[in-house]
């Protein structure tokens, strides 16, 4: 049986994302968004006494408000979002 656990990523200084996993305290960094899965399933399996195999992550990015702007432009829904 595995357990869903939310971990919310949000841009740090420099190069860096910060991870939190609120319901067990996990907190981490990683450089890449693609590095966040394994990286915060290790953290959350050790604090919940679980088994890596046990735990999935939801993983919920904010995203710096100049990358926003950005794929609203690219995508061209930042004019249908002011309508």
């Amino acid at each position: 049986m595995t357990r869903m656990f939310t971990v919310t990523v949000e841009r740090g200084h420099g190069d860096w994302w910060v991870l939190e996993a609120p319901d067990v305290g996990a907190v981490s960094q990683v450089r890449r968004l693609d590095q966040v899965e394994n990286e915060m399933r290790e953290a959350i399996a050790h604090l919940a006494g679980l088994l890596e195999s046990e735990v999935e992550v939801d993983v919920r990015a904010t995203l710096p408000e100049d990358c926003v702007e950005h794929v609203e432009a690219v995508l061209g829904v930042g004019r249908a979002r002011a309508r």
